[in-house]
């Protein structure tokens, strides 16, 4: 369907992740140990830490609507949402080698409420050294989706810039996937059109 295999991968294990419970995050963390003591140059031992973390972030908030979500879920959620994050961040030198990185990266800053000029400057610095890996502009487009609090005149205006922007390799590809993207976030909304 056109996503990328890196992409592909890190995604199926994103939602394994999710679907473990605290003995199996246990265990994760010894054979992470040993993977570590055999691979320590691993750029992606790190971004896996920190998906592992991102991981019980996401279990204790749930997936259901904000209004569903306790306060206990809530603090888990943002105390081990900022420690993913900081985890990427202290990783950069060695795992943004990988494009992952920015796609995390960003994700991970927008669940933790960072400042969307970091957020923006972080996007700017992965397409430009990962040119055409639209996950790193599926990340960012998040914000643009009005069921995450945009709306369709800044998604549009997003979406214009990044296709004719000299970084865009793929032209009006870009412009399809984008809006593809904004459409599925907003749930098959009549207000799209």
């Amino acid at each position: 369907d056109g996503r990328f295999q890196l992409y592909m991968m890190t995604a199926a294990i994103e939602r394994w992740l999710e679907l473990w419970d605290e003995d199996q995050d246990a265990k994760f963390r010894r054979k992470f140990e040993d993977y570590q003591g055999q691979f320590p140059q691993s750029a992606f031992a790190p971004i896996l830490a920190a998906m592992q973390m991102n991981a019980t972030a996401w279990r204790a908030r749930g997936r259901g609507f904000c209004s569903s979500v306790t306060p206990e879920g809530w603090a888990l959620f943002r105390e081990r949402s900022t420690r993913s994050w900081q985890m990427l961040q202290a990783s950069k030198a060695r795992a943004a080698r990988l494009p992952t990185w920015y796609e995390l990266a960003i994700q991970y800053g927008a669940d933790t409420n960072v400042p969307e000029a970091e957020l923006t400057a972080l996007f700017e610095e992965g397409i430009a050294r990962f040119p055409g890996y639209y996950s790193i502009y599926f990340s960012i487009a998040r914000q643009y989706s009005p069921r995450w609090g945009g709306d369709y005149a800044s998604a549009d205006a997003f979406i214009r810039k990044v296709v004719a922007a000299k970084t865009n390799p793929d032209g009006e590809v870009l412009y399809a996937r984008l809006y593809w993207l904004i459409d599925q976030y907003s749930g098959g909304d009549s207000e799209f059109f």
